[in-house]
């Protein structure tokens, strides 16, 4: 359990204690309430999202392969020049999201990196790695350099000296290979692609877990009565909820109104004891009604059932 997971125990208090038990690791892609407008909860988590993840969406993706070279030699790529080269001109590519399925056998993929003065609130300097996830193997350039093939997970240092504004062209090539018993593999796609730096990553947590836990209040404190897994969402239209509607209410505005104090922009600022202080001053504000701690479970893609304890 992190550090700040810990302090944050009374922040959902009483709104919603959340202790963040197993899997807590992995990134994190709850199922939104629908509303009719945007609450400061969704504001400030997707806020928060967007620090945590250190994400670098929107790569180029190459023309298709050609799969008979003209005078029946290797096969040809639909452009000219070396792609692994930093100053390729790859203007024309077609321009994809981590996730979204590339229809190709092969394809080469490319990705300017400049790096950020802070992450996660923490100067960026020292050593700089980035980390890809991928449905297959992959080949790995940096500024033009051959990284080797690195399989479906690579990590590599980007620097051990990392200045804000570096820039760095990262290039991928994919192929999909055939099984062995013959079948069709999934379409290429990279799922992740992400900057990492060792120092931050306890404040990464941190703001994983915080998102989580003002999240799932919020959704306890809803009158939604969807349900949902990581495969499906149903809504019975029956509130099981046996907290007192009035409460809930109160106890939902009280949420609402303390998720905005959060100082988001600390963290871009560069300023992670100021963000914390403004978490301290949430849990100044609230505290435990019972000892009871009941526990729900929720739901989170990826994870199955994960136990979370509240008290109200």
């Amino acid at each position: 359990m992190s550090s700040l997971c810990k302090a944050e125990s009374a922040l959902a208090a009483p709104v919603v204690l959340l202790f963040i038990c197993g899997c807590s690791g992995l990134r994190t892609h709850p199922v939104r309430a629908v509303s009719a407008a945007q609450s400061n909860v969704d504001r400030v988590t997707q806020a928060l999202e967007t620090l945590s993840a250190a994400s670098f969406d929107d790569w180029k993706v190459s023309p298709a392969l050609q799969s008979m070279a003209p005078d029946g030699g290797a096969s040809l790529w639909l452009f000219t020049g070396d792609p692994t080269r930093p100053d390729f001109d790859d203007s024309r590519w077609k321009d994809v999201k981590l996730g979204e399925p590339i229809d190709l056998e092969s394809c080469w993929m490319r990705k300017a990196i400049v790096l950020p003065e802070h992450l996660f609130g923490q100067p960026v300097s020292g050593s700089v790695k980035f980390r890809l996830s991928s449905a297959v193997a992959l080949e790995l350039w940096v500024n033009g350099q051959s990284k080797g093939g690195l399989g479906r997970n690579p990590e590599v240092e980007l620097t051990n000296d990392a200045k804000p504004g570096q820039r760095f062209v990262v290039v991928v090539r994919a192929t999909r290979v055939t099984s062995g018993s013959g079948s069709r593999p999934g379409p290429l796609r990279l799922s992740r692609a992400e900057l990492f730096l060792e120092r931050a990553q306890a404040m990464r947590q941190q703001l994983e877990d915080l998102i989580l836990s003002l999240r799932a209040g919020q959704k306890l404190l809803s009158f939604d009565t969807y349900q949902t897994n990581a495969r499906n969402k149903v809504d019975p239209g029956i509130d099981k909820s046996a907290i007192d509607k009035a409460e809930r209410t109160r106890l939902n505005k009280l949420l609402q109104a303390l998720a905005s104090q959060i100082d988001v922009a600390a963290l871009t600022d560069g300023s992670p004891d100021k963000f914390n202080a403004s978490v301290g001053a949430l849990r100044a504000k609230l505290g435990p009604r019972s000892t009871s701690m009941p526990t729900p479970t929720l739901m989170r893609p990826g994870c199955g059932a994960i136990k979370k304890r509240s008290k109200w």
